[in-house]
């Protein structure tokens, strides 16, 4: 009983990593040339779809409840921070991400939904504060120039709270994907020589 619970908890565990790596590395070859130098995914070419979908798949197959949510309430926000933008679907981006969202609250449930846009929140605003001062530099617009430093931190802290409130152990195992994930960016950074 208790192995079984172990592993688990490890699946789930590996299924937020993998959906976060996937959102990250998503996020770099879409923001190629904007952010600080080439993506980890740059060399991939035409196979980067395939290998993220891929890498998606293997989230996915390991903890379907925490993979997929995470991956639409990342797909979401992402849209927020695009604003009125108009996306091929012909909707705005703010509305094609809360129409995400929205189905994610049908087919998963309401407490799903609200879990897994709490965490995602929290994890934007947390690698906000911590990339804040590159960011600067490059004068991208992040939570921080729209909320400030001490605001955007709590919101970090209020919405880990709300999504540890909904889901402990999902959220916890997504603070230690978190903290894994910034390790290797900062592996990828390190090797490609900025900071």
């Amino acid at each position: 009983m208790a192995l079984a619970v172990a592993a688990g908890v490890l699946r789930q565990g590996l299924a937020l990593f993998l959906a976060g790596l996937v959102l990250k590395l998503l996020d770099d070859h879409l923001d190629a040339g904007e952010d600080s130098g080439p993506s980890p995914v740059a060399g991939w070419g035409r196979a980067t779809a395939p290998y993220l979908l891929a890498l998606f798949c293997l989230a996915a197959l390991a903890d379907p409840g925490g993979a997929l949510p995470v991956f639409a309430a990342g797909y979401a926000i992402g849209m927020a921070n695009e604003g009125g933008r108009r996306l091929p679907s012909g909707l705005t981006a703010g509305w094609e991400g809360g129409l995400l969202l929205g189905a994610v609250a049908l087919l998963a449930g309401p407490l799903t939904a609200i879990w897994a846009a709490a965490l995602l929140w929290s994890v934007q605003a947390a690698d906000d504060y911590l990339d804040r001062a590159g960011d600067r530099l490059m004068g991208k617009p992040t939570l921080i120039t729209r909320l400030g430093e001490t605001e955007t931190l709590a919101l970090a802290a209020g919405a880990a709270l709300l999504a540890a409130a909904v889901d402990p152990i999902r959220t916890g195992l997504a603070g230690l994907a978190f903290v894994a994930l910034q390790a290797l960016e900062g592996r990828w950074k390190a090797a490609r020589g900025t900071r």
